[in-house]
């Protein structure tokens, strides 16, 4: 038996990923992909028109972290030539040429931080307009890789275009819910078609100086480069992240807005979303419309026009030892060389458990896959080993007649279904009833006849091969219950 490891792990991972923060290491293996958007960026586009690229992924998928990772590649490109070749190797030489002499001025957009406003499209622009204060070369450091906007002489066009454009959004926002009233009277009163006739004429052209606004303020800002490098093409790349976290209708707004206004030439919109969340987000704005026709494939037929090419994120096979990197943990190998919760769970005991593989399996399941979900999983088993290895813990744990070893896989369960499963569906288990427990217990071997779904029925189906290999015993009530409010309360209980 080997020393058990203290707790010198650090005090919790980061759940989110700022897209400003350019120390993002490929710990989850998605570099090609973070080379292939960015290369995408570089190329050239007819006429340069303007083009929208999305990167689809569910909650929590690593998507922030992708679009940082996009970031820095455009940044390094804009100072090293052995940057550009990297990403542009594959090329044609008549592609690669023109995309050798491209340049991108990098603006992020955080969209939560807007959603108070009611409308995204004025945090856009204000994003826009303060592009020659990110990324800048005055925060370079000495002895490190460039990864920098190209310099900026400063000039009041860019904050007085984007001021008029603003004042132009607002006055459509503001409308927007009036015209909503007013095309309500104009069902009820026929005499206010020429009114109604009128109020179009407006928005239409309030529509058309949007766009030629938005065109003046991407040329203020392409100009505002200087000095220029000869030879060398420019173009404006607007992060947009966090689309996640917004509402529904302020999603969808900013949509409508890319589609029909904002998006002009010599501008490329990066996007990270949810697409099946903004799908349904968008047959839900457009229900009246659809009537009985209200299939979520609108939705998507509805982002295949607006987005011009996608990347969606799998799930990665690294994502169980970034998380165990992320908390400081660097032991324990599992078959495929990466750094496993197992090996962790042993190094902390400092013994081998039975049970050591089962958790291998569990944690292999897809449910926890994501990145966020994994650093979850893998922090509050961080947090509750504390707990469970000390002086006190071992006799909390020997007082509900647990072994040293006995536990860890019945408490890396319990996390798992803590973090996947509804509390009631945990409840049930604690309780010795419900599915799941008869599943575990052996009671129920066969569940073909249950109406299943997503992480109950990856549990349900874990938990058969699991009775069926495994000789663990299952713990009583009084076992369960304890294992919980540890997870529950990051604390021991003294009673």
């Amino acid at each position: 038996m080997t020393t058990p490891a203290k707790s010198r792990y650090k005090f919790g991972p980061t759940y989110s990923h700022n897209i400003e923060s350019l120390e993002c290491d490929d710990r989850l293996g998605r570099l090609e992909i973070a080379r292939s958007v960015a290369r995408q960026v570089l190329l050239p586009h007819p006429d340069d028109l303007p083009k929208v690229l999305g990167i689809y992924g569910s909650w929590g998928s690593g998507k922030s972290f992708l679009l940082a990772q996009v970031i820095r590649l455009l940044l390094e490109a804009n100072h090293s030539n052995e940057a550009r070749h990297a990403l542009l190797r594959d090329l044609g030489q008549s592609y690669a040429a023109e995309a050798m002499q491209r340049r991108c001025i990098v603006v992020p957009f955080e969209a939560w931080r807007y959603e108070l406003e009611g409308d995204l499209a004025p945090g856009l622009i204000d994003a826009i307009a303060q592009s020659d204060t990110k990324f800048s070369l005055d925060s370079w450091r000495e002895g490190t890789p460039k990864r920098a906007n190209p310099p900026f002489k400063r000039q009041n066009e860019i904050r007085k275009v984007a001021k008029a454009l603003t004042e132009t959004l607002l006055e459509i926002v503001e409308t927007f819910h009036s015209a909503k009233i007013l095309t309500n009277l104009v069902r009820r009163l026929s005499t206010a078609r020429e009114e109604m006739r009128a109020e179009a004429e407006k928005e239409r052209v309030r529509i058309d100086q949007v766009r030629d606004k938005m065109k003046e303020l991407v040329e203020a800002v392409l100009n505002s480069v200087h000095p220029k490098e000869p030879g060398a093409s420019y173009r404006l790349v607007v992060v947009i992240d966090d689309l996640d976290r917004c509402s529904p209708e302020n999603m969808v707004r900013l949509f409508e807005w890319l589609k029909n206004h904002l998006n002009v030439g010599q501008c490329v919109f990066i996007m990270a979303l949810d697409h099946e969340a903004a799908a349904r987000a968008i047959v839900g704005r457009y229900k009246t419309y659809l009537g009985e026709d209200h299939d979520i494939a609108y939705g998507y037929r509805y982002l295949e026009k607006l987005i011009d090419l996608e990347w969606e994120l799998e799930l990665s096979p690294s994502v169980e030892s970034m998380a165990l990197l992320e908390i400081g943990f660097q032991q324990g190998n599992t078959p495929n060389g990466n750094l496993s919760l197992a090996g962790f769970i042993e190094a902390r005991l400092g013994q081998a458990f039975p049970g050591r593989d089962d958790i291998w399996q569990l944690m292999a399941l897809r449910s926890f896959g994501t990145p966020r979900t994994m650093l979850k999983i893998v922090n509050k088993c961080r947090l509750a080993l504390d707990l469970l290895t000390t002086e006190a813990g071992q006799a909390a744990l020997a007082r509900v007649k647990f072994g040293r070893g006995d536990y860890p896989f019945w408490l890396m369960l319990l996390i798992a279904m803590y973090y996947s499963l509804k509390p009631y569906e945990l409840g049930e288990f604690a309780r010795e009833t419900g599915l799941l427990y008869r599943v575990f217990s052996g009671i129920t071997r066969d569940i073909s006849g249950e109406k299943l779904s997503g992480p109950q029925l990856e549990l349900c189906e874990y938990g058969i091969r699991f009775r069926q290999t495994s000789n663990l015993a299952m713990p009583s009530r009084e076992q369960i219950r304890f294992l919980l409010a540890v997870i529950r309360e990051n604390s021991l209980r003294t009673t």
